[in-house]
């Protein structure tokens, strides 16, 4: 998909909305109507669905909310409030065939967090290793992942902020040696950098902290 993605940007990009669009769609559950209250929605771009909390004006700055596989940004309602109260303005994204999937306006986002769930968690690895130069993430400061498959371990090498990574030992839809991989090759990347005295200024800021739960699940 990388290649076909340099080569033929604009057919790889068309066939990959249109599988996800085969996604399976789940049950919305019994929260979505205070899930939906008090927000702003928009559209990034068509076939992207936006939820804004918190301050008009930005406040302490914007937090990206990614979710899974077949997610819906309504998983985190519970994390929402909290980061609310604390000054932040949070946007959650319902992807190609997942959630809602309204039609309304377009509004730029200059995130300061990233935090991701399962494929959500890759896809914010994989952003911010390929596009760190991206005007859209100028203001980037940490990325925090849960539940993350080490399909994105090689991208742990490319990302220069700091990265936190959570993971279940009984999660079992993606296993807990995924992000001990990841923690593997991070640890790696420090070390090494370190080894040579901190002179790559493109990685400078690179850090990680990895925390194991037990009994959350995925």
């Amino acid at each position: 998909m990388t290649v076909m993605g340099h080569l033929f940007p604009e057919r790889t990009a068309k066939q990959h909305s249109e599988s996800l669009a085969r996604i399976r769609k789940f049950p919305l559950a019994p929260m979505t109507e205070d899930f939906y209250t008090l927000v702003t929605s928009y559209e990034i771009p068509t076939w992207l669905q936006g939820y804004e909390y918190g301050p008009e004006d930005g406040g302490k700055g914007t937090i990206m909310l990614n979710h899974g596989y077949a997610g819906r940004a309504m998983q985190f309602y519970a994390l929402i409030p909290l980061l609310v109260a604390r000054g932040y303005r949070v946007i959650g994204l319902d992807m190609s065939a997942c959630g809602a999937l309204l039609e309304l306006s377009r509004i730029p986002v200059h995130p300061i967090a990233l935090i991701g769930h399962s494929m959500g968690a890759v896809t914010n690895i994989l952003f911010a290793s390929f596009c760190r130069r991206s005007p859209y993430l100028d203001k980037l400061k940490c990325i925090a992942n849960i539940g993350t498959q080490d399909s994105s371990v090689d991208n742990v090498k490319k990302i220069n902020v700091p990265l936190l990574l959570i993971h279940d030992t009984q999660d079992k839809e993606v296993a807990v040696f995924n992000s001990r991989n990841i923690v593997a090759a991070a640890k790696e990347v420090v070390d090494e950098r370190r080894s040579e005295g901190g002179t790559d200024n493109d990685f400078k800021n690179f850090e990680y902290r990895y925390v194991e739960t037990e009994g959350l699940g995925h």
